[in-house]
């Protein structure tokens, strides 16, 4: 984004992903969803196939129990 609104979002963003939301937001657009996940260990199967759920039915709400 150019001039002083670019400014203040590359300032008061710590990282690129919080940038682009920032940027999304100005631009009234949709947040990314997933962009990356960094993880320490291995997901297990179950949470793996849950986010993969979830990304396919995004925007929706889906209920869990």
């Amino acid at each position: 984004m150019p001039g002083e609104v670019g400014e203040t979002l590359e300032r008061i963003s710590p990282e690129i992903l919080h940038l682009e939301q920032h940027v999304d937001f100005v631009r009234n657009r949709q947040f990314g969803f997933l962009h990356e996940m960094l993880v320490s260990s291995p997901p297990l199967p179950e949470a793996k196939a849950a986010l993969l759920i979830l990304t396919g039915r995004w925007p929706c709400v889906v209920l869990v129990s």
